[in-house]
């Protein structure tokens, strides 16, 4: 009884199969998968015939056996080429160099970091930045410095940079390991933010960097003069501040700082602009500030009211010299000498909060950045509770900036957005990629703008090769898709091809900007 119904069931499978092979006759691969799956289902077919009249007899054991030996040995040549043949029917290669481009893999809440090196690779400074210091021509007595960080990132954005005709992943873990190895410590994937890698990322670059051109400065006159400038660090830049009193009109000292990324509060609105934040940024007002000039002539006024002792009095002269000849500032050093501090300590009435004074802050650059990371914090936070600022912040494709000395703008293009959407605790990262301008030479043969170097297909299955120059001939054509959609958004290892207006109309999920000096 029970041999008969799995007689009948096999025999249905093996009529069923032979009836879609015969449609799929002219299919090599599917001739082949015929043959197999046939062998592997008379196979099966004897066995469980076997076993369902022999459960009762010492062959059994020899049964079983047979079955799982067919099954472990053919079962992996069937899902070969099953895979084989559903990746051929799939991956259908696409014409144009700028469709694809590869992706991440995401093994868990990796979508922070996949989305930080893919910000990367648009970056034509960064590349120009990589080469000067691979060919850096050192003395001869000088041992060169490994830097591990600058390496990996050249060969994962080099791979990053391939042009790519069909989906294409690779795995971020190799570079966050070496991270991991350079600071002996573990990235954890509970607490994964994008702009903390990018600076951790940047820190790291920079202190391989000056580790690198240490030696120059413990050369002697001699070895000076054959050493090479130095490539400016892309992402390098130096801002300084300024304060000016309101009510007495003068000046501080300058203060000079270097800066990496750009960090802007986005404000607690339903809407703002970039270049609403960055004049706000540099553009402060101060209240309840202590300004020195204002205090000593206050101090000078009341002299006559106030407990002075001979070496404070001494003081008080030496300051108003300094005061008639205009050499003192608002946050001057004379702050903090022993008798200013005495005279305020001892007379209460100096100590009062009308003394205060409001001072605006100007800050501006002085040195610019190659590349310039704005990072628009989203976080805020109220009683220990945590939530993300939604206000869609419009954002152009272009900034200029100006400084007090030059009047000449320096303008810079956007390059990469990084997006998140989410909480501060639980979101997801995804990265708008801006492509390289393909333009085709004639059929089948490309060029782009980018100065880094870029690895055609295998030629013996591709003939399409990719030219990397410099100049573009105006001859030549550039892509329609490039100009309809210069972007790639990369979630992972989905890429879709998006427009302009697009990217910059995701101001409300817009969380890091990429912008590179024209």
């Amino acid at each position: 009884m029970i041999g008969n119904y799995v007689n009948e069931l096999f025999n249905s499978i093996l009529g069923t199969r032979a009836g879609t092979m015969g449609r799929a006759g002219s299919n090599r691969l599917f001739g082949w998968i015929d043959i197999i799956f046939s062998f592997t289902t008379q196979t099966l077919k004897i066995t469980v015939l076997a076993v369902t009249e022999n459960y009762k007899k010492p062959t059994f054991l020899i049964s079983c056996l047979a079955f799982l030996t067919a099954t472990y040995v053919v079962s992996p040549t069937i899902l070969a080429l099953s895979s084989s043949f559903e990746g051929n029917k799939l991956l259908k290669k696409c014409k144009r160099p700028d469709k694809n481009t590869i992706g991440f893999s995401n093994t868990g809440n990796d979508c922070f970091a996949n989305s930080t090196i893919q910000a990367l690779v648009p970056l034509k400074k960064l590349n120009i930045y990589f080469t000067a210091m691979i060919e850096y021509p050192l003395p001869q007595s000088i041992v060169r410095y490994p830097m591990p960080l600058h390496l990996a990132l050249i060969d994962i954005l080099e791979k990053l940079q391939k042009p790519v005709y069909s989906k294409t992943t690779m795995s971020v873990w190799t570079l966050l390991h070496l991270l991991e190895t350079i600071h002996q410590g573990k990235i954890s994937r509970a607490q994964h933010d994008s702009h903390e890698l990018l600076l951790l990322l940047i820190d790291t670059l920079e202190e391989e960097y000056l580790k690198f051109f240490s030696f120059i400065s413990t050369s002697d006159d001699e070895l000076k003069k054959t050493i090479t400038k130095p490539p400016q660090f892309p992402f390098s830049s130096v801002i300084e501040s300024k304060l000016c009193c309101m009510n007495c009109k003068e000046t501080s000292f300058p203060i000079k700082n270097p800066m990496m990324m750009l960090e802007l509060t986005t404000p607690q609105s339903s809407h703002s602009s970039l270049e609403t934040m960055i004049k706000r940024s540099n553009s402060e007002v101060i209240e309840g500030f202590s300004c020195f000039i204002c205090m000593i002539k206050h101090i000078l006024f009341n002299q006559s009211n106030l407990q002075l002792t001979p070496d404070q009095k001494s003081f008080l002269l030496e300051v108003q010299d300094r005061l008639m000849t205009r050499s003192l500032v608002i946050n001057d050093e004379l702050s903090e000498h022993q008798a200013y501090k005495a005279i305020i300590f001892s007379n209460l009435g100096l100590q009062h909060e009308n003394l205060k004074t409001t001072v605006h802050r100007q800050t501006d650059f002085i040195e610019f950045p190659q590349i310039l990371p704005i990072h628009l914090s989203r976080s805020m936070f109220e009683d220990s509770q945590s939530w993300r600022n939604a206000c869609t912040i419009e954002f152009p494709p272009t900034l200029e900036f100006t400084t007090r000395e030059n009047s000449d703008p320096v303008i810079y293009t956007l390059r990469s957005v990084i997006r998140h959407k989410g909480t501060p605790s639980f979101g997801h990262y995804e990265c708008y990629r801006k492509k390289p301008q393909f333009y085709k030479v004639r059929e089948g043969e490309y060029s782009n703008d980018s100065p880094a170097i870029v690895c055609g297909n295998d030629r013996s299955q591709n003939s399409r090769i990719i030219h990397s120059q410099k100049n573009i001939r105006r001859k030549h054509k550039k892509l329609l898709s490039v100009i309809n959609k210069p972007y790639w958004r990369i979630s992972d290892s989905k890429v879709t091809e998006v427009s302009e207006n697009s990217v910059l109309a995701d101001g409300k999920a817009a969380y890091m900007l990429l912008y590179e000096q024209s």
